[in-house]
């Protein structure tokens, strides 16, 4: 009689046509299992087959599906035999940096005040990119009472009474490939079984996940799925009974429900009714969206020092995103902290907020905004622009080392849009042409060209496997470059003397000067005219008056016999101040 010894870890897996994904599954955690069970739920693809010729000791029950995932769980248990259970899903896998720590802990006993691990899950989406976790229990020791509660969002239990004792163990990771998450009839089969469970076992987990379905978003009245919401939260307040660990229902996750609640508010005008409410929720786990959302209100309520605060923790990695692909606009908490800091003349940290906001992925039209705004806060701070700009162009010129060319022509886009600059505009330009857009490159290389002829900037072919720039963010370049659809007014102020080419001027700016000043607008000073501008000085002037003029941008032509200035308005003839730093000197031969 050959002796076999107690298995040590059971797999118990629900399966139904997984026949594609379980060999990924089952690869991961090849060696550490010692006995398989599996239950099939209705496979017409040849998944029990499969199984039984690739692990012929496995053990596979077949069960109907009856719109219940305790069920299936509850028969694998009991079909098991083994000290420790692991349970995973045909989508998920073993992560490889996790498999000597899972062979270590098997091994083992767990602590005295612990039945098993919560292990963290990473989900995946199908171009392979994480985008949200959680923790849940996967790997605990079979008991004798142990069995799974709820139709859905089942959770272990030993008893009817008590949820699993556990350690998280954020190193013992699975990955879940959510290849069809969003699938229409996956997604109507998750909202029956949840309207079953809700009528059938109310509990605030249920309510939570009942008060975000798509369709009761888009059905149920905003104040109706607040109150549901509002009164899970208020059982996260309630101690748990004596005896027991946890209540059988288990509690919703406190991230996901406060920042709902808090979006909920927001979304009914209710302010000053989610900034009391959050005030009382700051020792639950939080993630940065509720920090971000809840300084961005103290902000906009001009309450600076509290907004700071909350901002802060929205960006500090303690505070994990809830969805850390996608992101969560972390560019708003630095754009308000760009400004708290402009408003105590903190202009050094005012730059560094501001410039981390323009390259955390805000659209262009939003970071044209941005940098606009911090122009606007730094306008009596002459160095304190000029430590803008330079950040500006020292940040372009490092992401074309890293070649980040999206990134660094919408950069340039929203300098451009405001200091028309030739080592910006090359930069741009460069950029712009390594985004592999071919129907695009000729039209920009006879905009550079039209405002600065020496500029030679096409000598390189497109990388191979360049990437494609977005139309909105080329249109944002010609906008920065020519919007010559609508020119601002030139107003031609004449301090020169009188001279024979005085009437040419006139005739291509006819303005005359009189009040009430425009308040946009250029204002071009001829200081001597004793000749005709050359044939690329009035390209480049062509160019120039059809852009929209910022306050710092101010041009000079000096040549012999020529002396020109180009100065943004409101301004008073003769009563323009320039400053070396200000000016951009144009060559036009």
């Amino acid at each position: 009689m050959t002796f076999r010894p107690a298995p040590r870890l059971s797999l118990c897996m629900i399966v139904r046509n997984e026949r594609e994904r379980l060999p990924a599954c089952l690869d991961s955690v090849s060696g550490l299992v010692d006995e398989w069970i599996f239950v099939d739920t209705g496979s017409d693809d040849g998944t029990p087959e499969y199984l039984q010729e690739c692990l012929p000791e496995a053990v596979i029950l077949h069960q109907p599906w009856r719109d219940d995932f305790s069920a299936p769980r509850n028969a694998a248990l009991q079909a098991a035999s083994g000290q420790w259970i692991l349970v995973l899903d045909a989508d998920e896998r073993l992560n490889p940096a996790s498999y000597a720590l899972l062979q270590h802990l098997i091994r083992q006993q767990p602590a005295p005040d612990s039945d098993g691990y919560l292990c963290l899950r990473v989900d995946y989406d199908a171009a392979g990119q994480p985008f949200a976790w959680h923790f849940l229990h996967r790997l605990f020791v079979r008991q004798p009472d142990l069995c799974y509660v709820g139709r859905i969002h089942e959770r272990p239990c030993l008893g009817p009474d008590l949820l699993l004792r556990a350690q998280l163990r954020p190193d013992l990771l699975i990955d879940h490939l959510c290849e069809d998450a969003d699938k229409p009839e996956k997604l109507a089969r998750y909202e029956k079984i949840l309207t079953l469970a809700r009528a059938e076992e109310p509990s605030p987990l249920i309510d939570f996940h009942w008060a975000t379905l798509p369709s009761v978003r888009e059905t149920v009245p905003v104040a109706e799925r607040l109150d549901v919401l509002l009164q899970a939260a208020e059982q996260l307040r309630q101690p748990v009974p004596a005896g027991q660990w946890a209540p059988l229902w288990a509690l919703p996750p406190s991230e996901a429900l406060i920042l709902e609640i808090q979006y909920l508010m927001r979304e009914s005008d209710q302010t000053e009714r989610m900034l009391d409410w959050f005030s009382r929720w700051q020792d639950q786990p939080l993630c940065a969206e509720s920090w971000s959302t809840y300084g961005l209100a103290l902000h906009q309520a001009g309450q600076y020092e509290a907004a700071e605060s909350a901002l802060l923790k929205s960006l500090d990695p303690y505070y994990p995103a809830s969805d850390p692909v996608q992101g969560w606009d972390s560019w708003r908490p630095l754009y308000a902290l760009s400004d708290i800091y402009a408003r105590r003349q903190a202009h050094d940290q005012a730059i560094s907020c501001a410039l981390q906001a323009l390259l955390n992925g805000p659209e262009a039209a939003v970071a044209a905004d941005i940098f606009a705004y911090l122009e606007v806060l730094l306008r009596d701070d002459a160095q304190g622009l000029q430590r803008w700009l330079y950040a500006c162009r020292h940040q372009q010129k490092v992401l074309l080392q890293e070649r980040q060319y999206a990134t660094a022509l919408q950069l340039g886009v929203c300098f451009l849009a405001h200091h028309l600059e030739l080592e910006v505009l090359q930069r741009s330009l460069s950029a712009a042409w390594r985004l592999n857009q071919p129907e695009l490159q000729p039209l920009l290389q006879s905009w550079g060209h039209l405002l600065w002829p020496q500029v030679s900037l096409f000598q390189h072919p497109v990388p191979p496997g360049g990437r494609t720039a977005s139309a909105a963010l080329f249109s944002r370049l010609f906008q920065a470059l020519l919007p010559a659809m609508l020119p601002p007014p030139v107003y031609l102020n004449w301090q020169a003397e009188q001279t024979a080419h005085q009437v040419f001027w006139q005739d291509l700016f006819p303005q005359a000067w009189a009040e009430p000043y425009p308040l946009q607008g250029w204002q071009l000073q001829v200081l001597t005219a004793n000749t005709k501008p050359s044939a690329a000085l009035m390209r480049q002037l062509q160019a120039l008056i059809a852009l929209r003029p910022a306050r710092l941008d101010v041009f000079i032509w000096r040549q012999s016999g020529l002396h020109l200035r180009l100065l943004p308005l409101p301004g008073l003839p003769g009563q323009t101040q320039v400053y070396p730093w200000q000016c951009m000197y144009l060559k036009p031969d």
